[in-house]
């Protein structure tokens, strides 16, 4: 059987895809002291962006997987996130005695006023501020989210009907 150059690259694509995707979905992605980035990661986005009655939380579009799976081609961010994991749980473990996917969502929340006032470069604020751009990111760019907003979505392809209008006058 002669395989073909397209499928020679669409089998190595989904492969080396395969193995990148098996290292950021294992079962438990634990960084030492118990924790695992991928729960507290999952709890630490509901906190910042969770359940409501009109909008859908984080973790109903997959954002924490994003996260990771975008993590997981920049070293320095996975690290980040490892890091900053860490410090949710220690900070957890000290003040509640949990771990930070055990606390309740108040708690979880004071945690979080915690790193926002960290001082500006520490890792509690740079893992609060880089997660949150990541998530917003990611939450506003799904449709589902546009509609609920009354966002209608980008103007292309259906261009701008209204350009041959005369201008409307202000008064």
């Amino acid at each position: 059987m002669v395989t073909s150059r397209r499928h020679f690259l669409h089998l190595g694509f989904w492969g080396a895809l395969s193995l990148k995707l098996r290292g950021v979905f294992a079962a438990s992605i634990s960084t030492g002291e118990g924790t695992d980035s991928s729960v507290c990661l999952s709890a630490f986005l509901d906190t910042l962006i969770p359940d409501h009655e009109t909008f859908p939380g984080a973790s109903h579009f997959g954002i924490s997987e994003a996260i990771l799976l975008s993590a997981s081609v920049v070293p320095a961010h996975r690290k980040l996130i490892d890091n900053g994991c860490r410090w949710l749980d220690i900070q957890s473990k000290k003040r509640y005695g949990s771990r930070f996917d055990g606390l309740r969502e108040g708690q979880r929340a004071h945690i979080v006023r915690i790193a926002e006032s960290a001082p500006d470069g520490s890792l509690p604020r740079v893992f609060l501020l880089r997660t949150l751009e990541d998530a917003m990111e990611r939450y506003y760019a799904r449709p589902e989210v546009w509609t609920v907003l009354g966002f209608e979505g980008p103007p292309q392809p259906r261009g701008y009907p209204e350009f041959a209008l005369t201008p409307m006058k202000v008064d």
